[in-house]
């Protein structure tokens, strides 16, 4: 579930996208889409055919290895080395607009706003990159420490996207959203998903997903005390 998290990605920078009504929520829908279905087929995949799987550090690449040769693994774990790194870097980008979008919003203190010379937020993206170096120093130091990282992270977007299944039904009901039984079907299944999710989270990882998102309300306090930008 962790690695699923973020498939609203394709919304922070919504501003900056013609026809954003139409390609935002296609970009979301298909975007995810392929990712589940392609993480299932591999997943699938590699469990089937090769057996011992659980026990390997690398499961993509020992499988192509022990099918292709010793160098097709290699460079089957260069592309994932490149892919990791692509995907820290655009967690990054995308972790600084949506800071920088709340700020302007006044959801958070004025500062992380401000953009450089190229149009950038350089102060949300070092904060990003900042804590991504934590991790990373995390995971290589300690996986149960990255693993944790990552429970907590998951419940805290869970508890993020029951709220944003909250706040779409009051939309329908005062007509900002339009009705439909497939709409609320949805709702109605994605409210059931993320309550049994947060159920398997664990009481642990709920309550330091509650703590950080205590957090943020000190920054909103700041923020609406000192006015946006």
């Amino acid at each position: 579930l962790y690695a699923m998290t973020g498939i609203e990605s394709a919304v922070v920078p919504a501003d900056a996208v013609e026809d954003a009504p139409r390609i935002v929520p296609r970009a979301t829908m298909v975007g995810t889409a392929l990712s589940g279905a392609i993480g299932i087929l591999a997943t699938c995949l590699v469990i089937l055919l090769l057996p011992n799987a659980a026990g390997s550090d690398a499961p993509l690449a020992d499988f192509v290895a022990g099918s292709a040769g010793g160098r097709a693994g290699d460079l089957v774990a260069l592309c994932a080395v490149v892919s990791c790194i692509g995907c820290l870097n655009g967690y990054v980008l995308v972790g600084g607009e949506l800071m920088a979008t709340m700020a302007t919003q006044g959801m958070l203190p004025a500062p992380l706003a401000r953009r450089n010379g190229w149009g950038a937020p350089a102060l949300p993206q070092l904060i990003g990159a900042a804590i991504t170096a934590v991790l990373i120093v995390a995971a290589y130091t300690a996986t149960s420490a990255f693993a944790f990282a990552a429970l907590i992270t998951a419940a805290t977007n869970i508890t993020l996207y029951l709220l944003c299944l909250l706040a779409s039904l009051r939309f329908l009901r005062d007509g900002r959203l339009p009705r439909s039984i497939s709409l609320l079907i949805a709702i109605a299944g994605a409210t059931t998903f993320s309550l049994l999710a947060l159920v398997g989270a664990g009481a642990e990882a709920l309550g330091w997903g509650a703590a950080l998102i205590a957090l943020g309300w000190p920054l909103y306090r700041l923020a609406t005390r000192t006015g946006s930008v």
